[in-house]
């Protein structure tokens, strides 16, 4: 059997060209794909004005997912909006699929289908426990601790939702 580089088998990589089987993603390729529906999900969460927590329990739900499958077996799209369907009714901020569906022009019945599929491959471990909900029990208690004031409410909050922007990004 000769292997390439990548450690590929050569029979099978000269059987998939005559065939048309598409190359399976390098590394690279699949870190790029990953963060760009990242990206995707933040966007489609700030869309509908879904909390921070919804964005952060559906990245990882969606980086959870793709630890049990690969890129190519699954429409990642569709996973990503089942990822926030799940996301939504698990984080007690119900979305019904059809208005999720609709909101973004796709299928809902989409959404539904893949809706076991997602649940199986999280092993039905859906609670998530993001860094978002230590970083609001810290702000909750220099609340009180320094009794602060509107003005310094409003500072704290400002820095608050920038740690979170960066916290649900990475």
């Amino acid at each position: 059997m000769e292997v390439d580089v990548d450690g590929y088998n050569l029979t099978y990589l000269h059987l998939a060209e005559k065939h048309s089987l598409p190359k399976p993603l390098n590394i690279e390729e699949e870190q790029l794909i990953r963060v760009f529906y990242e990206h995707k999900i933040q966007e489609a969460c700030g869309a509908f004005g879904f909390p921070y927590k919804i964005q952060a329990t559906t990245i990882i739900y969606f980086k959870r997912f793709y630890l049990q499958w690969s890129f190519m077996e699954h429409h990642l799209k569709h996973i990503m909006l089942t990822c926030i369907y799940a996301s939504c009714k698990i984080e007690e901020n119900l979305v019904s699929a059809e208005e999720l569906g609709k909101g973004i022009q796709q299928d809902h019945q989409m959404i539904l289908n893949n809706e076991m599929i997602v649940f199986q491959s999280l092993g039905f471990d859906l609670i998530v426990y993001a860094p978002y909900r230590s970083l609001e029990g810290f702000v909750d208690n220099m609340e009180e601790f320094c009794q602060a004031k509107d003005d310094q409410l409003q500072k704290l909050k400002v820095i608050v939702a920038f740690i979170l922007h960066i916290v649900v990004s990475k």
